[in-house]
């Protein structure tokens, strides 16, 4: 029973870091095992990779501070909603742990987590259309190309992480 729990718990491991990087960006996911204040390290890294992706896309400074604008209303829209889902993974680890664990209780934080997993789509729907409002045909390009290749390497990141849970 407890290797079975062992592996489930894994599976949801893999499967939250799957909903938070498929969401926004890799940050997100690279956050899930950090210690501290799990929701602004992941805001700050988000911003660096979001920063990085728009050093190369040629933005002028109409673009910068309507784009500053944008960023700062997401980081303040997604904080609360990260912080539930730094919540129920905490919440998962403690159950996991307790003597009474059960995949029912799991299971229970797996919905709670598809019910946030919403709350951040509905986030992120209006700001990427704002932010593509903002940008050139050129610079869109760009950024989706940049945002495909951080996106590609948390693919490979949790194709491994999924290898070394079948080991």
């Amino acid at each position: 029973m407890g290797n079975m729990l062992n592996m489930r718990l894994k599976k949801i491991f893999i499967f939250v870091c799957l909903v938070v990087y498929s969401l926004f960006n890799p940050a997100l996911a690279e956050t899930v095992l950090e210690s501290g204040d799990a929701a602004l390290n992941c805001i700050e890294k988000i911003k660096l990779q979001k920063n990085d992706i728009y050093s190369h896309i040629n933005l002028n400074q109409i673009q910068k501070t309507q784009i500053e604008n944008l960023d700062i209303k997401l980081y303040n829209d997604i904080e609360p909603v990260l912080r539930e889902m730094y919540a129920i993974t905490d919440n998962i680890q403690s159950i996991a742990n307790s003597n009474d664990c059960s995949m029912q209780k799991i299971n229970e934080e797996k919905q709670k987590l598809k019910s946030v997993n919403k709350k951040l789509v509905l986030i992120k729907k209006p700001y990427e259309n704002n932010l593509a409002n903002i940008l050139t045909i050129e610079q869109r390009r760009a950024y989706k190309h940049l945002k495909k290749q951080k996106q590609a390497e948390m693919k490979r990141e949790i194709k491994k992480m999924k290898k070394d849970c079948k080991n």
